[in-house]
């Protein structure tokens, strides 16, 4: 009977989290539509955006280029970006278009600081009423500031996301499954932001924040965007996405480099877990229920999962059922290696990618948390490969 229960208590979290959940938002996104519309600013509040930078030569002129190039006003916008120990023409390329910008303000660190501290610094510098958070490689649409920013006439409204768009998802490597990903994330975010307020984190490459809103992040936080945004809710105010919003980027398509970014994600996602463990407390709480169900059990699936084949093997000779499901593990657990191997050899077959990213997330996401318990003591970063 207990080895029954353990079997069938993690198979049940797990299929919450990766199918009841969603479904239930997608239900929910299709037959409750909010028809609030969105005013915007009689007068439109100053707006700073901020950017931590390191070794970015191959994107930063485009990023500044398109900032530049917002509908937003231009005398009520600021640009501050923080050069965190760049070592290749960055902070040349910096120093050339501040020349040209009267409004962009850089800031150099001789030493690696990481993220969080140089958003921290940012943050005190800024003039605006509402602080624009980006990485480099986003790319806005000439309205999503201006769209972003409409959204906080709504004096409830603490923070507010964009909708993160592929510019390219390649069909050889990881991106394709990586930008479906992304797409089933961003009707929940959606859907959660305008249901109950409790969008469960930014994309993280651009979004804002009321500057009173924004809490100082310690700088070996590595999931930053998300303890913002959790942070913002426990206000009570509200975290929500706004799908016009639209900016663009270049997915990683190289599984190695995906699974490190995930890997240091992941050991951020465990940090915040114990940050805000006390939302665990209260289960049915719409923050609550949209933290565990979205997040948590996500979170901890690598967990679940070990132990739902280890008493699926010492159930393999009570049913025929258990032999079965043994069996679609083994499968599963055959596909990615058999996905690379065929890679490896001009074979590209793109289902068996959804099978692989999959599979490396949650690999990533364990070790994460053994990342985690071993203590984690720097925000610094390493950015992906960037395409120009």
């Amino acid at each position: 009977m207990i080895q029954r229960i353990l079997f069938w208590l993690p198979l049940i979290l797990i299929l919450h989290t990766y199918a009841a959940y969603p479904l239930l938002l997608l239900i929910i996104n299709r037959f409750s539509r909010n028809g609030k519309t969105i005013k915007e600013y009689p007068d439109q509040p100053y707006v700073s955006v901020l950017m931590a930078v390191h070794n970015e030569e191959l994107v930063i002129e485009h990023k500044l280029e398109s900032l530049f190039m917002s509908d937003y006003p231009a005398g009520k916008l600021e640009v501050l970006v923080g050069s965190d120990a760049s070592d290749d023409m960055t902070d040349r390329i910096l120093e050339e278009a501040c020349k040209k910008h009267d409004s962009l303000k850089v800031t150099t660190y001789g030493n690696r600081t990481g993220k969080p501290a140089v958003i921290n610094d940012l943050s005190e510098k800024a003039r605006g009423e509402i602080l624009v958070i980006t990485d480099a490689n986003v790319i806005p649409e000439p309205s999503t500031i201006r769209l972003l920013v409409r959204n906080f006439s709504d004096e409830t409204v603490g923070l507010v996301d964009s909708r993160l768009t592929s510019s390219n998802p390649r069909k050889d490597g990881i991106a394709l499954p990586e930008n479906a990903y992304l797409n089933i994330e961003t009707m929940m975010k959606n859907t959660e932001g305008r249901i109950w307020g409790t969008m469960m984190g930014p994309f993280g490459g651009f979004y804002a924040v009321r500057k009173q809103s924004y809490q100082p992040n310690k700088n070996e936080i590595l999931a930053d965007d998300f303890r913002i945004c959790m942070n913002v809710i426990k206000k009570g105010e509200k975290a929500i996405s706004d799908p016009e919003a639209v900016v663009f980027e270049d997915l990683p398509n190289n599984i190695s480099d995906e699974f490190r970014r995930k890997v240091r994600i992941s050991a951020g996602n465990f940090q915040n877990l114990r940050y805000f463990s006390s939302l665990l407390l209260r289960p049915f709480s719409k923050w609550s229920f949209s933290f565990i169900s979205h997040k948590v059990l996500r979170w901890l699936t690598p967990v679940f999962w070990l132990i739902l084949v280890v008493f699926n093997i010492m159930l393999l000779n009570t049913s025929i059922f258990y032999f079965l499901f043994f069996l679609l593990q083994v499968i599963f657990i055959i596909l990615p290696p058999l996905d690379i191997l065929l890679k490896k050899t001009g074979i590209n077959l793109v289902p068996l990618r959804f099978f692989t990213h999959l599979f490396m997330m949650n690999v990533a996401l364990f070790t994460g948390l053994i990342k985690n318990l071993g203590g984690i003591r720097s925000g610094v970063w390493t950015p992906t490969k960037r395409f120009q």
